[in-house]
């Protein structure tokens, strides 16, 4: 596994942890769950308005999203 890979799977991890489904996670931040999904497996990267509000919520460096391996 490579770092990006390991960011991502963090990421998953992390909101797993505060109990969140992606939906909701989703909900919270006014986004799409599929974009959600996107984002965990680094189809997408979200912009830095969506990256603060996420990480608000998973209580993570915003810029966790836009690390590189």
């Amino acid at each position: 596994m490579n770092a990006r890979n390991g960011v991502k799977a963090d990421l998953a991890a992390r909101r797993k942890e505060k109990g969140l489904t992606q939906a909701e996670l989703a909900a919270r931040v006014g986004i799409a769950q599929r974009t959600v999904a996107a984002y965990e497996c680094g189809e997408r990267r979200p912009s830095v308005e969506v990256a603060k509000k996420m990480a608000k919520e998973l209580d993570i460096p915003w810029t966790t999203y836009f690390e590189e391996g």
